[in-house]
Protein backbone atom coordinates (compact mmCIF):
# COMPACT_ATOMS: atom_id res chain seq x y z
CA UNK A 1 0.00 0.00 0.00
CA UNK A 2 1.47 3.38 -1.47
CA UNK A 3 2.08 5.95 1.28
CA UNK A 4 0.76 8.23 -0.99
CA UNK A 5 -2.71 7.64 0.41
CA UNK A 6 -2.03 5.61 3.25
CA UNK A 7 -3.54 8.53 5.01
CA UNK A 8 -6.71 9.44 2.78
CA UNK A 9 -7.92 5.39 2.36
CA UNK A 10 -8.75 5.22 5.89
CA UNK A 11 -9.93 8.22 6.57
CA UNK A 12 -12.53 8.37 3.13
CA UNK A 13 -13.35 4.55 4.78
CA UNK A 14 -14.23 6.07 7.88
CA UNK A 15 -16.14 8.94 6.89
CA UNK A 16 -18.31 6.33 4.33
CA UNK A 17 -18.96 4.08 7.61
CA UNK A 18 -19.71 6.69 9.85
CA UNK A 19 -22.34 8.69 7.10
CA UNK A 20 -23.66 4.77 6.68
CA UNK A 21 -23.73 4.21 9.87
CA UNK A 22 -26.24 7.67 10.88
CA UNK A 23 -28.27 6.98 8.02
CA UNK A 24 -29.05 3.55 8.69
CA UNK A 25 -29.62 4.25 13.05
CA UNK A 26 -31.89 7.12 11.54
CA UNK A 27 -33.61 4.66 8.84
CA UNK A 28 -34.13 2.14 11.57
CA UNK A 29 -35.76 4.69 14.21
CA UNK A 30 -38.24 5.78 12.00
CA UNK A 31 -38.93 2.24 10.90
CA UNK A 32 -39.16 1.16 14.54
CA UNK A 33 -41.43 4.43 15.23
CA UNK A 34 -43.69 3.13 11.85
CA UNK A 35 -43.70 0.09 13.24
CA UNK A 36 -45.21 1.44 16.43
CA UNK A 37 -48.12 2.95 14.90
CA UNK A 38 -49.26 0.80 12.49
CA UNK A 39 -49.63 -1.72 15.46
CA UNK A 40 -51.06 0.68 17.19
CA UNK A 41 -53.63 1.69 14.93
CA UNK A 42 -54.41 -1.82 14.53
CA UNK A 43 -55.55 -2.18 18.20
CA UNK A 44 -56.99 1.07 18.56
CA UNK A 45 -59.21 -0.34 15.15
CA UNK A 46 -60.21 -3.22 16.88
CA UNK A 47 -61.01 -1.73 20.34
CA UNK A 48 -63.22 0.96 18.61
CA UNK A 49 -65.13 -1.79 17.00
CA UNK A 50 -65.57 -3.37 20.20
CA UNK A 51 -66.40 -0.57 21.59
CA UNK A 52 -68.96 -0.61 18.73
CA UNK A 53 -70.45 -3.86 19.62
CA UNK A 54 -71.55 -2.72 22.93
CA UNK A 55 -73.37 0.46 21.73
CA UNK A 56 -74.83 -1.62 19.49
CA UNK A 57 -76.47 -4.02 21.96
CA UNK A 58 -76.92 -1.15 24.70
CA UNK A 59 -79.14 0.61 21.90
CA UNK A 60 -81.13 -2.75 20.73
CA UNK A 61 -81.65 -3.32 24.94
CA UNK A 62 -79.64 -6.41 25.12
CA UNK A 63 -76.92 -5.38 27.38
CA UNK A 64 -76.16 -7.36 30.08
CA UNK A 65 -74.05 -7.01 33.03
CA UNK A 66 -71.61 -10.41 31.47
CA UNK A 67 -70.17 -8.98 28.59
CA UNK A 68 -68.70 -12.17 26.00
CA UNK A 69 -64.73 -12.20 26.17
CA UNK A 70 -62.67 -9.73 24.08
CA UNK A 71 -61.22 -11.92 21.25
CA UNK A 72 -57.65 -10.06 21.89
CA UNK A 73 -56.08 -10.32 25.54
CA UNK A 74 -58.25 -7.33 27.14
CA UNK A 75 -61.38 -6.50 29.25
CA UNK A 76 -64.51 -4.53 28.75
CA UNK A 77 -66.21 -2.50 31.43
CA UNK A 78 -68.99 -0.20 31.57
CA UNK A 79 -69.97 2.07 34.31
CA UNK A 80 -72.90 4.71 35.11
CA UNK A 81 -72.51 7.00 37.88
CA UNK A 82 -70.28 4.50 39.81
CA UNK A 83 -72.11 1.62 39.40
CA UNK A 84 -70.83 -1.07 37.24
CA UNK A 85 -73.57 -1.93 34.46
CA UNK A 86 -71.81 -4.61 32.29
CA UNK A 87 -68.18 -6.20 32.44
CA UNK A 88 -66.03 -9.05 30.34
CA UNK A 89 -65.38 -11.75 32.63
CA UNK A 90 -61.53 -10.71 32.93
CA UNK A 91 -62.79 -7.72 34.81
CA UNK A 92 -63.15 -8.75 38.26
CA UNK A 93 -61.90 -4.97 39.46
CA UNK A 94 -64.27 -3.23 36.60
CA UNK A 95 -65.03 -0.23 38.85
CA UNK A 96 -60.97 0.13 39.89
CA UNK A 97 -60.56 -0.18 36.31
CA UNK A 98 -62.82 2.38 35.76
CA UNK A 99 -61.40 4.59 38.59
CA UNK A 100 -57.59 4.56 37.31
CA UNK A 101 -58.81 5.20 33.57
CA UNK A 102 -61.17 7.97 34.50
CA UNK A 103 -63.71 9.10 32.01
CA UNK A 104 -61.76 11.42 29.62
CA UNK A 105 -63.01 10.12 25.94
CA UNK A 106 -60.25 8.87 23.50
CA UNK A 107 -57.30 6.37 23.54
CA UNK A 108 -54.50 6.19 25.99
CA UNK A 109 -51.89 4.09 26.76
CA UNK A 110 -51.98 2.81 30.34
CA UNK A 111 -49.47 1.18 33.29
CA UNK A 112 -50.69 -0.21 36.54
CA UNK A 113 -54.10 -1.62 36.08
CA UNK A 114 -55.98 -4.10 38.37
CA UNK A 115 -56.17 -6.36 35.65
CA UNK A 116 -52.34 -7.50 35.00
CA UNK A 117 -48.68 -6.63 34.94
CA UNK A 118 -48.80 -5.88 31.24
CA UNK A 119 -49.33 -2.21 29.55
CA UNK A 120 -52.98 -1.67 28.00
CA UNK A 121 -54.38 0.12 25.01
CA UNK A 122 -57.68 1.29 26.33
CA UNK A 123 -60.73 3.29 24.48
CA UNK A 124 -62.88 5.02 26.25
CA UNK A 125 -66.18 6.67 24.98
CA UNK A 126 -68.84 8.15 27.07
CA UNK A 127 -72.51 6.85 25.87
CA UNK A 128 -75.90 7.93 27.23
CA UNK A 129 -75.82 4.68 28.97
CA UNK A 130 -72.68 5.10 30.84
CA UNK A 131 -69.22 5.22 29.96
CA UNK A 132 -67.79 2.21 27.89
CA UNK A 133 -64.15 0.93 28.43
CA UNK A 134 -62.18 -1.38 26.35
CA UNK A 135 -58.60 -2.58 26.62
CA UNK A 136 -56.37 -4.56 24.98
CA UNK A 137 -52.79 -5.92 26.07
CA UNK A 138 -49.93 -3.78 24.11
CA UNK A 139 -47.11 -6.23 24.86
CA UNK A 140 -47.35 -7.49 21.40
CA UNK A 141 -46.55 -3.72 19.97
CA UNK A 142 -43.25 -3.69 22.61
CA UNK A 143 -42.55 -7.35 21.99
CA UNK A 144 -42.39 -6.14 18.07
CA UNK A 145 -40.73 -3.21 18.65
CA UNK A 146 -38.38 -4.99 20.86
CA UNK A 147 -37.44 -7.48 18.56
CA UNK A 148 -37.13 -5.20 15.31
CA UNK A 149 -34.97 -3.15 17.33
CA UNK A 150 -32.63 -6.75 18.40
CA UNK A 151 -32.58 -7.52 14.24
CA UNK A 152 -31.36 -3.77 13.05
CA UNK A 153 -28.99 -3.85 16.42
CA UNK A 154 -27.14 -6.65 14.84
CA UNK A 155 -28.08 -5.86 10.65
CA UNK A 156 -26.76 -2.26 11.22
CA UNK A 157 -23.20 -3.13 12.30
CA UNK A 158 -22.94 -6.05 10.10
CA UNK A 159 -23.94 -3.46 6.97
CA UNK A 160 -21.37 -0.74 8.34
CA UNK A 161 -18.80 -3.71 8.40
CA UNK A 162 -19.77 -4.96 4.91
CA UNK A 163 -19.76 -1.16 3.36
CA UNK A 164 -16.29 -0.67 4.99
CA UNK A 165 -14.77 -3.63 3.63
CA UNK A 166 -16.24 -2.82 0.13
CA UNK A 167 -15.23 0.95 0.51
CA UNK A 168 -11.40 0.04 1.26
CA UNK A 169 -11.32 -2.10 -1.14
CA UNK A 170 -12.71 0.06 -3.72
CA UNK A 171 -10.56 3.45 -2.62
CA UNK A 172 -7.28 0.65 -2.73
CA UNK A 173 -8.34 -0.03 -6.19
CA UNK A 174 -9.50 3.53 -7.29
CA UNK A 175 -6.20 4.91 -5.59
CA UNK A 176 -3.73 2.20 -7.01
CA UNK A 177 -3.56 4.36 -10.29
CA UNK A 178 -2.74 7.36 -8.42
CA UNK A 179 -0.13 5.67 -6.88
CA UNK A 180 1.59 4.16 -9.92
CA UNK A 181 1.37 7.61 -11.05
CA UNK A 182 3.56 9.31 -8.33
CA UNK A 183 6.10 6.40 -8.16
CA UNK A 184 6.66 6.99 -11.94
CA UNK A 185 7.05 10.53 -11.66
CA UNK A 186 9.17 10.36 -8.61
CA UNK A 187 11.74 8.04 -11.09
CA UNK A 188 12.27 10.28 -13.37
CA UNK A 189 14.79 12.11 -13.14
CA UNK A 190 16.76 15.12 -14.80
CA UNK A 191 18.40 12.77 -17.64
CA UNK A 192 15.31 10.94 -18.18
CA UNK A 193 12.97 14.13 -18.34
CA UNK A 194 11.60 12.10 -21.73
CA UNK A 195 10.04 9.24 -20.21
CA UNK A 196 6.37 9.94 -20.05
CA UNK A 197 3.12 8.22 -17.45
CA UNK A 198 0.80 6.32 -19.37
CA UNK A 199 -2.54 7.70 -19.88
CA UNK A 200 -5.04 4.55 -19.53
CA UNK A 201 -7.42 6.38 -21.85
CA UNK A 202 -10.55 5.89 -19.70
CA UNK A 203 -11.92 9.89 -19.49
CA UNK A 204 -12.03 10.22 -16.05
CA UNK A 205 -10.16 11.92 -13.21
CA UNK A 206 -7.18 9.41 -13.35
CA UNK A 207 -6.75 9.76 -17.01
CA UNK A 208 -7.06 13.50 -16.86
CA UNK A 209 -4.21 13.29 -14.39
CA UNK A 210 -1.47 11.45 -16.23
CA UNK A 211 -2.53 13.55 -19.16
CA UNK A 212 -1.71 16.90 -16.77
CA UNK A 213 1.38 15.13 -15.35
CA UNK A 214 2.52 14.27 -18.61
CA UNK A 215 1.78 17.20 -19.82
CA UNK A 216 3.84 19.15 -17.16
CA UNK A 217 6.33 16.89 -18.15
CA UNK A 218 6.39 18.42 -21.54
CA UNK A 219 6.96 21.98 -20.15
CA UNK A 220 9.33 20.67 -17.35
CA UNK A 221 11.48 19.24 -20.27
CA UNK A 222 11.12 22.44 -22.70
CA UNK A 223 12.33 24.57 -19.77
CA UNK A 224 15.28 22.20 -18.27
CA UNK A 225 16.12 22.05 -22.46
CA UNK A 226 16.15 25.88 -22.89
CA UNK A 227 17.77 26.55 -19.53
CA UNK A 228 20.59 24.54 -20.77
CA UNK A 229 20.59 26.51 -24.12
CA UNK A 230 20.90 29.47 -22.17
CA UNK A 231 23.80 28.19 -19.51
CA UNK A 232 25.73 27.25 -22.74
CA UNK A 233 24.98 29.97 -25.18
CA UNK A 234 25.79 32.05 -21.93
CA UNK A 235 29.10 30.81 -21.53
CA UNK A 236 29.97 30.67 -25.24
CA UNK A 237 29.13 34.93 -25.45
CA UNK A 238 31.04 35.66 -22.37
CA UNK A 239 33.99 33.49 -23.45
CA UNK A 240 34.94 36.13 -26.73
CA UNK A 241 34.41 38.93 -24.86
CA UNK A 242 36.67 37.76 -22.04
CA UNK A 243 39.31 36.57 -24.17
CA UNK A 244 40.02 39.57 -25.79
CA UNK A 245 40.00 41.47 -22.08
CA UNK A 246 42.93 38.74 -21.68
CA UNK A 247 44.46 39.23 -24.55
CA UNK A 248 44.32 43.19 -24.71
CA UNK A 249 45.65 43.71 -21.31
CA UNK A 250 48.55 40.86 -22.02
CA UNK A 251 49.90 42.27 -25.10
CA UNK A 252 48.93 46.39 -24.72
CA UNK A 253 50.16 48.31 -22.07
CA UNK A 254 47.79 51.68 -23.56
CA UNK A 255 47.72 53.14 -26.78
CA UNK A 256 44.44 51.90 -29.44
CA UNK A 257 44.18 48.34 -28.10
CA UNK A 258 42.20 49.79 -24.70
CA UNK A 259 39.46 51.08 -27.22
CA UNK A 260 38.68 47.79 -28.32
CA UNK A 261 39.07 47.32 -24.51
CA UNK A 262 36.97 49.29 -23.52
CA UNK A 263 34.21 48.22 -26.24
CA UNK A 264 34.67 45.10 -24.82
CA UNK A 265 33.82 46.13 -21.16
CA UNK A 266 30.88 47.86 -22.18
CA UNK A 267 29.67 44.72 -24.02
CA UNK A 268 30.38 42.40 -21.16
CA UNK A 269 28.38 44.85 -19.31
CA UNK A 270 25.37 45.34 -21.14
CA UNK A 271 25.10 41.61 -20.98
CA UNK A 272 25.76 41.14 -17.75
CA UNK A 273 22.88 44.10 -17.01
CA UNK A 274 20.71 42.05 -19.33
CA UNK A 275 21.25 38.82 -17.55
CA UNK A 276 20.75 39.91 -14.06
CA UNK A 277 17.26 41.83 -15.66
CA UNK A 278 16.22 38.46 -16.92
CA UNK A 279 16.91 37.07 -13.77
CA UNK A 280 14.73 39.67 -11.87
CA UNK A 281 12.01 38.94 -14.29
CA UNK A 282 12.15 35.29 -13.15
CA UNK A 283 12.40 34.98 -9.80
CA UNK A 284 8.58 35.73 -8.77
CA UNK A 285 9.31 38.70 -7.10
CA UNK A 286 6.99 41.41 -8.71
CA UNK A 287 6.95 45.02 -9.45
CA UNK A 288 5.81 48.15 -8.90
CA UNK A 289 2.78 48.61 -10.67
CA UNK A 290 0.78 51.57 -11.79
CA UNK A 291 -0.79 53.88 -14.94
CA UNK A 292 1.52 54.90 -17.52
CA UNK A 293 1.44 56.73 -20.47
CA UNK A 294 2.31 54.45 -23.41
CA UNK A 295 2.65 57.38 -25.26
CA UNK A 296 5.00 59.16 -22.85
CA UNK A 297 7.33 56.44 -22.83
CA UNK A 298 7.84 55.56 -26.90
CA UNK A 299 8.27 59.79 -27.31
CA UNK A 300 10.46 60.17 -24.60
CA UNK A 301 12.96 56.74 -25.64
CA UNK A 302 12.66 58.20 -28.99
CA UNK A 303 13.97 61.68 -28.23
CA UNK A 304 17.15 59.55 -26.01
CA UNK A 305 17.82 57.46 -28.85
CA UNK A 306 18.02 60.06 -31.87
CA UNK A 307 21.47 61.84 -30.58
CA UNK A 308 22.97 58.31 -30.46
CA UNK A 309 22.08 57.09 -34.35
CA UNK A 310 22.53 57.93 -37.42
CA UNK A 311 19.24 56.35 -38.83
CA UNK A 312 16.12 59.00 -38.83
CA UNK A 313 13.55 58.28 -36.17
CA UNK A 314 9.76 59.13 -37.51
CA UNK A 315 6.86 59.15 -35.22
CA UNK A 316 3.47 59.02 -36.53
CA UNK A 317 -0.31 58.36 -35.34
CA UNK A 318 0.34 58.75 -31.27
CA UNK A 319 -2.39 57.99 -29.65
CA UNK A 320 -3.01 58.89 -26.12
CA UNK A 321 -3.18 55.14 -24.44
CA UNK A 322 -2.88 54.35 -20.80
CA UNK A 323 -1.39 51.06 -19.26
CA UNK A 324 -1.00 49.43 -15.96
CA UNK A 325 2.67 48.21 -15.30
CA UNK A 326 6.45 49.37 -14.69
CA UNK A 327 7.43 52.40 -16.79
CA UNK A 328 11.07 51.61 -15.97
CA UNK A 329 10.56 48.24 -17.69
CA UNK A 330 8.07 49.68 -20.55
CA UNK A 331 11.17 52.16 -21.38
CA UNK A 332 12.85 49.13 -21.24
CA UNK A 333 10.96 47.14 -24.00
CA UNK A 334 10.64 50.24 -26.32
CA UNK A 335 14.61 50.66 -26.29
CA UNK A 336 15.21 47.47 -26.83
CA UNK A 337 13.12 47.05 -30.09
CA UNK A 338 14.06 50.66 -31.42
CA UNK A 339 17.43 49.77 -30.76
CA UNK A 340 17.11 46.74 -32.82
CA UNK A 341 15.45 48.24 -35.40
CA UNK A 342 18.14 51.55 -36.39
CA UNK A 343 20.74 48.44 -35.93
CA UNK A 344 18.75 46.88 -39.25
CA UNK A 345 17.72 49.89 -41.21
CA UNK A 346 19.25 51.43 -43.49
CA UNK A 347 18.32 55.14 -43.50
CA UNK A 348 14.80 55.07 -41.65
CA UNK A 349 12.51 53.93 -38.48
CA UNK A 350 8.79 54.64 -38.11
CA UNK A 351 7.41 54.43 -34.94
CA UNK A 352 3.44 54.75 -33.78
CA UNK A 353 1.40 54.51 -30.69
CA UNK A 354 -2.31 53.51 -31.30
CA UNK A 355 -5.42 52.41 -29.52
CA UNK A 356 -7.13 49.31 -30.86
CA UNK A 357 -9.86 48.16 -29.36
CA UNK A 358 -9.13 47.17 -25.24
CA UNK A 359 -5.32 47.36 -26.24
CA UNK A 360 -2.53 49.89 -26.53
CA UNK A 361 0.03 49.00 -29.83
CA UNK A 362 3.68 50.64 -30.64
CA UNK A 363 4.29 49.69 -34.27
CA UNK A 364 8.12 49.78 -34.56
CA UNK A 365 9.09 49.64 -38.82
CA UNK A 366 12.42 49.74 -40.15
CA UNK A 367 13.47 50.24 -44.20
CA UNK A 368 16.19 47.17 -43.66
CA UNK A 369 16.34 43.48 -45.49
CA UNK A 370 13.72 42.26 -43.16
CA UNK A 371 13.63 39.07 -41.11
CA UNK A 372 13.96 35.83 -43.65
CA UNK A 373 10.92 33.03 -41.80
CA UNK A 374 14.26 30.41 -40.63
CA UNK A 375 15.12 33.62 -38.46
CA UNK A 376 12.02 34.31 -37.18
CA UNK A 377 11.59 31.65 -35.64
CA UNK A 378 14.49 32.29 -33.42
CA UNK A 379 14.80 36.28 -32.86
CA UNK A 380 13.10 36.22 -29.54
CA UNK A 381 14.68 33.67 -28.23
CA UNK A 382 18.07 34.29 -26.04
CA UNK A 383 21.15 34.67 -28.10
CA UNK A 384 19.05 34.55 -31.04
CA UNK A 385 21.25 35.65 -33.59
CA UNK A 386 19.97 36.31 -37.41
CA UNK A 387 21.54 37.17 -40.86
CA UNK A 388 24.22 39.75 -40.84
CA UNK A 389 22.13 42.62 -41.75
CA UNK A 390 20.53 42.76 -38.26
CA UNK A 391 23.76 41.54 -36.32
CA UNK A 392 24.36 43.76 -33.40
CA UNK A 393 27.47 46.33 -33.43
CA UNK A 394 30.61 44.64 -31.58
CA UNK A 395 28.46 41.25 -31.26
CA UNK A 396 25.89 43.22 -28.90
CA UNK A 397 24.19 41.01 -25.86
CA UNK A 398 21.45 39.22 -28.00
CA UNK A 399 19.23 39.53 -25.65
CA UNK A 400 17.35 42.34 -26.49
CA UNK A 401 14.15 41.12 -28.27
CA UNK A 402 14.40 38.15 -25.59
CA UNK A 403 14.03 41.04 -22.97
CA UNK A 404 11.17 43.04 -24.68
CA UNK A 405 9.36 39.65 -24.52
CA UNK A 406 9.27 38.56 -21.57
CA UNK A 407 8.39 42.12 -20.47
CA UNK A 408 5.37 42.08 -22.60
CA UNK A 409 4.48 38.69 -20.94
CA UNK A 410 4.87 40.32 -17.39
CA UNK A 411 2.56 42.93 -18.45
CA UNK A 412 0.33 40.19 -20.17
CA UNK A 413 1.05 41.70 -23.75
CA UNK A 414 2.82 40.53 -26.77
CA UNK A 415 5.77 41.14 -29.06
CA UNK A 416 5.30 40.13 -32.58
CA UNK A 417 7.35 40.15 -35.72
CA UNK A 418 4.27 41.24 -38.12
CA UNK A 419 5.84 40.65 -41.72
CA UNK A 420 8.76 37.44 -41.77
CA UNK A 421 9.90 37.17 -44.92
CA UNK A 422 9.22 40.96 -46.23
CA UNK A 423 11.93 43.47 -46.66
CA UNK A 424 11.71 45.66 -43.23
CA UNK A 425 11.15 44.24 -40.39
CA UNK A 426 7.83 45.58 -38.66
CA UNK A 427 7.67 44.40 -34.61
CA UNK A 428 4.08 44.92 -32.58
CA UNK A 429 4.06 45.59 -29.45
CA UNK A 430 0.50 44.83 -27.50
CA UNK A 431 0.06 45.42 -23.99
CA UNK A 432 -3.50 45.85 -22.25
CA UNK A 433 -5.25 49.44 -21.93
CA UNK A 434 -6.96 50.72 -19.17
Amino acid sequence: MGRSYRGIRPRITVLAIGAVIVVLVVASAVLVVVQRKILTDGIDTALQREAGEIVDWAQAGVLSVDLPPIRSEGFAVVVDDGRLVAATPGATTALDIARVIGEEPGYRTVDGLPVDDDRFRVLTRLEDFGVVYVGSTFDIVDEASAALISLLGAVVPLVAFTLGVIVWRLIGRTLGPVEDIRTRVADIGASDLGRRIPEPGTGDEIDRLAATMNHMLDRLETAVARQSRFVDDASHELRTPVARLRAAVEIDSGGAGFESLREDVIQLSEMVEDLLFLARLHDGRQTESAPVDLEDVVIGEVDLLRPWTSIALELRDVDTVTVSGNRSDLARLVRNILENATRAAESRVWVSVEAVDDDGRVTVEDDGPGVDTRAAAVIFDRFGRVDDARSRPAGGSGLGLAIAREIATAHHGRVELCNPGERGARFAVTIPAI
